[in-house]
């Protein structure tokens, strides 16, 4: 049976083990960065087709966002359309990666049973430079792994958003979606508060981020 087959929660969290991440972490609610080890690298046979950029955009053909931290994001059809943008430095965001490349669909499902969900997906966010993303609060539960180069995060625990169901943006910006308030208890902050954190995720590290 081959690594890639195999591949599921308990190697995507090593060293940390599988118990200790579902009690302490995945049910609790909270972050957690893993340092991994380069040697992992072996176990994402898939890596080396995604960093064929050029191959992979054109073979995308889904809905593309692009976002960058100076103009509003925008959507484009297909990746062909994304590579002007990644090269000029915006953030390309691919979704449901894994109906384009069989191995990280074998992933999502295993990941999916590993952790009792019903389903689970699987993004891509790259950069060709400094760029990034402002300020939010995500209604995901995210396992970031970076394949290349540098991320830099600045989080905190949010404490007065409970449950939202979309992107929620700070105060005095627009809301994607305005709906989302109604689950603001108090008032958004404008800013990060001064007890956020600052971790710098290189390759094979993993970042887990709560909804």
């Amino acid at each position: 049976m081959s690594k890639q087959q195999i591949f599921g929660l308990k190697e995507l969290i090593a060293p940390l083990s599988t118990e200790g991440f579902l009690e302490k972490y995945w049910l609790s609610n909270e972050w957690v960065f893993i340092a991994g080890d380069i040697k992992r690298l072996e176990s994402f046979p898939f890596i080396a087709r995604i960093l064929e950029l050029d191959s992979f955009f054109s073979s995308y053909k889904g809905r593309v966002s692009l976002i960058h931290r100076d103009s509003p994001s925008f959507d484009v059809q297909g990746g062909d359309k994304a590579l002007p943008y990644f090269n000029e430095g915006y953030t390309v965001y691919f979704r449901d990666i894994e109906d384009y490349l069989p191995e990280v669909e074998a992933i999502t499902r295993r990941l999916a049973a590993d952790l009792a969900m019903p389903g689970f997906t699987a993004e891509i966010f790259a950069s060709s430079g400094i760029s990034g993303v402002g300020m939010h609060s995500d209604y995901h539960l995210n396992l970031n792994l970076l394949l290349s180069g540098e991320k830099e995060w600045m989080y905190a625990k949010n404490t007065n958003i409970v449950n939202q169901t979309s992107i929620c943006l700070p105060n005095g910006v627009k809301q994607v979606d305005s709906t989302q308030l109604k689950y603001v208890n108090g008032e958004l902050h404008s800013s990060m508060p001064s007890s956020a954190k600052k971790v710098t995720q290189k390759p094979v590290d993993l970042m887990f981020v709560p909804r």
